[in-house]
């Protein structure tokens, strides 16, 4: 005779429902994730360390080049995907950098090619200012008001962004980290001819502001293929 199966667990945070989900990776199976980076010996990896976990057993560990370690060192995970029809994408991440301090900035990038032009989002906290930047072609920034924040070394964080490929001017449509939240923000991406193949790249970056390795780690790594219109706050029941 079968039985009904019930597990409840609490949910915390902003949970998306009924959306389509282009990837969900926890990195708890094989890692498909690409690096790249300054010099040869640069880390994109799986690693099971205490505190470098958001939660499960692995996360993805990001570390710039231990040979001769210099300002201005960076380290990219990279990761190629679909995009659906909707041509908006919600990334949402947790992230810990133990490194802070000696950073120049963390990046979130997202890039759409849709066979004729290539869209490209490049979000970055710059450590210094305290405060998180769009990057357009790696040169002209917006300070993005509001966004003010700072980060522990010890703890873990979450960021949402969500990105419009499909309207007119093709924009950052909002950033939620931590106690940062901006849901309903509007900042335009670059745009320029590109004829490669329809895809979406995600990325994440770290920035070396001293002569040392730095450190982050990635976990609950999770892309959406639209905004979503519905979000559950706060502890929940899934049954």
């Amino acid at each position: 005779m079968s039985q009904d199966y019930t597990r409840i667990v609490s949910v915390r945070g902003s949970i998306p429902v009924a959306d389509d989900i282009i990837f969900c990776d926890d990195v708890e199976g094989q890692l498909n994730w690409s690096g790249s980076g300054t010099g040869t010996d640069w880390v994109v990896d799986k690693y099971g360390a205490v505190n470098a976990v958001m939660r499960g057993s692995y996360g993805v560990r990001m570390q710039t080049k231990a040979t001769t370690p210099a300002v201005g060192d960076i380290v990219t995970a990279v990761r190629n995907v679909f995009l659906t029809p909707h041509r908006q994408a919600l990334l949402s991440a947790c992230f810990r950098l133990p490194t802070v301090s000696t950073i120049e900035y963390f990046e979130v990038r997202a890039i759409y090619w849709d066979g004729t032009y290539q869209y490209e989002l490049s979000l970055r906290y710059d450590r210094a200012a305290g405060i998180w930047k769009q990057y357009i072609s790696g040169t002209y920034q917006y300070n993005i008001a509001g966004s003010s924040q700072v980060f522990h070394p010890d703890a873990w964080n979450r960021i949402e962004v969500a990105v419009d490929f499909a309207n007119y001017n093709r924009n950052l449509r909002g950033l939620v980290c931590n106690q940062v939240n901006l849901p309903d923000i509007n900042y335009n991406v670059l745009a320029a001819y590109d004829s490669a193949a329809p895809h979406l790249t995600v990325s994440f970056a770290l920035k070396s502001s001293a002569a040392s390795q730095q450190t982050m780690y990635l976990d609950d790594i999770v892309v959406l293929a639209r905004i979503p219109q519905v979000r559950i706050q706060g502890p929940a029941v899934i049954i």
